[in-house]
């Protein structure tokens, strides 16, 4: 079978192009800080916040794989938005039954609270009870603008609810990270669902993938242009095979966040393996991507006027607060494992 773009995934890849064309100069001006164009924002969660959501329940409708693409065309540009995260929330709420129609419509703006200190992934405190949530979670991305948080808690429970915030300094300062301090927040009914997270980790898998092949596209664009001893630096293997290795972890990364969001859409029996198959590379091959980049540029690399080191933070930061990609490989291990135990039983 030969798997290929739509003719509107193709239009929402350039689409995404075209928006966030001053992707990389407005991520830069905030981490000198400076502010970004809210018409972008704007134009992003009023249009696009229902890729991918039935519209049945208020989105746009499509496919996981259009919102992905669209994803991926944004990250590729370095795109520094709150929408993003967004509407991974969005993906997740739809999926596990809340009211996402404010939402999918951009009216309310919507966020992952995920990661908690000292705790494994999956392995969360917070509580979640029918009527309010109790806990504490770190790095949640744009938590200070959100409306509503979208928050897992002890026993794979979800709500969706508010939060007493706090920002904090980040490494990108174009994500924004806040902590947020539930003390009996009130809540909408809980649910529970073991796809709903991993539509939205797909999503940011895409990110990470869209990160790494506008690192590479830097650096080949740096290896083309500089010259050394009368060539392109490209020219030399040294050079050029860095970007080849690293632009191979980033396609496969690539082909595996589109098989896992149609597995996801076809629930297939293999969809969470292949969502944390897809993450784990995907983070791996994004900060490989930017790593050989800022290596390519040489000394200027590590310079603050150069621009590697804007990709490299995007991708360790996106990495992090999806829980690494080591944790998402061993979970892929783990429900393999799970799994031909079962068969074999």
């Amino acid at each position: 079978m030969v798997a290929l773009f739509s003719h509107t995934q193709l239009e929402l890849q350039d689409l995404a192009a075209s928006i966030a064309s001053d992707g990389r100069a407005a991520t830069r001006r905030l981490l000198d800080g400076g502010t970004t164009d809210v018409s972008i924002t704007d134009q992003l969660m009023a249009g696009f916040s229902g890729i991918g959501v039935p519209e049945a329940v208020g989105g746009a409708g499509g496919t996981l794989t259009d919102a992905a693409v669209f994803v991926h065309g944004l990250a590729r540009q370095l795109q520094p938005d709150a929408y993003v995260w967004h509407l991974a929330a969005v993906q997740a709420g739809a999926a596990l039954g809340f009211d996402v129609q404010g939402a999918a419509a951009g009216g309310e703006r919507w966020t992952l609270a995920l990661a908690e200190r000292g705790r494994q992934w999956e392995d969360w405190s917070t509580i979640v009870n029918p009527g309010q949530v109790s806990g504490h979670k770190i790095a949640v991305p744009h938590g200070s603008t959100a409306h509503r948080l979208l928050v897992w808690g002890e026993g794979a429970q979800v709500a969706v609810t508010t939060a007493e915030i706090s920002t904090l300094t980040s490494v990108d300062a174009s994500v924004g990270l806040a902590e947020a301090q539930f003390d009996g927040a009130p809540v909408e009914p809980p649910s529970q669902g073991d796809d709903a997270l991993r539509r939205s980790l797909v999503l940011l898998a895409a990110s990470l993938c869209g990160v790494g092949h506008g690192a590479i596209d830097l650096g080949a664009a740096y290896a083309t242009e500089r010259e050394q001893f009368g060539r392109p630096i490209g020219q030399f293997q040294g050079v050029s095979h860095q970007l080849a290795d690293a632009l191979v972890e980033v396609e496969s990364a690539w082909n595996l966040v589109l098989y896992a969001s149609w597995a996801l859409d076809a629930s297939t029996t293999d969809r969470h393996v292949a969502v944390h198959t897809a993450v784990a590379t995907a983070g791996a091959a994004a900060v490989n991507a930017a790593e050989r980049t800022l290596q390519v540029h040489g000394g200027i690399g590590v310079t603050w006027e150069a621009d590697p080191h804007l990709f490299l933070r995007r991708a360790l930061t996106l990495n992090a607060v999806i829980g690494g990609h080591r944790t998402h490989a061993l979970r892929a291990g783990v429900l393999t494992l799970s799994e031909q135990n079962h068969r074999s039983a």
